[in-house]
């Protein structure tokens, strides 16, 4: 008898209960655990590696890092306003999309959430290349006020090395690329002021 498939399903619910303990935890929202894993497998996640709460002065959120299909993983942030009027889903409110190799080996803590000087809050992950870490990293951080993502990639064979989407290299957003080159620090890169 194959024991794998049985072992997979009870190790899933576990995670689920210990993220929904840490969920009723931090926040006043209250789901059954049913609901969250609705909405978690409705969002395609199917292995929940961390699950968060946070609050902005807007709404309430929940951070999930997951496995999706084809043993990749994506960063989820859904706002859970909807749970609390009563429905059964949570509304997505952004999703990164497969992550590229830079961000495979990511950092410990991350993805973490942060309010930064211009009271946005942000959701921050980087990583390295699995097998080269020293020369291939990635980094990304997520406005949550603005929707909007600000992405980094450090290539040591790449000239320049360090390359920002153009976004980062906007003036008025100056301080996200200031949080990116917080990241690339983690991974001992030096980013050049521009």
């Amino acid at each position: 008898m194959n024991w794998r498939p049985l072992y997979v399903a009870v190790v899933r619910g576990l995670i689920v209960v210990l993220a929904l303990s840490t969920v009723r935890r931090a926040s006043a929202i209250s789901f059954s655990p049913e609901e969250l894993n609705a909405a978690l497998q409705s969002a395609g996640v199917q292995k929940v590696v961390q699950l968060r709460t946070f609050e902005t002065p807007r709404s309430q959120y929940i951070l999930v890092y997951g496995g999706v299909a084809g043993g990749n993983v994506e960063v989820f942030v859904f706002q859970d306003n909807s749970l609390r009027a009563g429905h059964t889903d949570l509304k997505l409110d952004w999703r990164s999309g497969i992550l590229p190799q830079e961000l495979l080996v990511m950092v410990g803590g991350s993805p973490e959430i942060q309010p930064i000087i211009n009271g946005d809050t942000v959701v921050l992950f980087s990583g390295c290349m699995p097998h080269n870490c020293g020369g291939r990293a990635g980094g990304m951080v997520y406005s949550v006020d603005h929707r909007e993502l600000f992405k980094a990639t450090y290539d040591a064979s790449s000239q320049p090395p360090l390359k920002y989407s153009a976004n980062a290299l906007v003036e008025k957003n100056s301080v996200y690329k200031q949080a990116l080159d917080s990241m690339f620090q983690d991974h001992n890169v030096k980013p050049k002021s521009r």
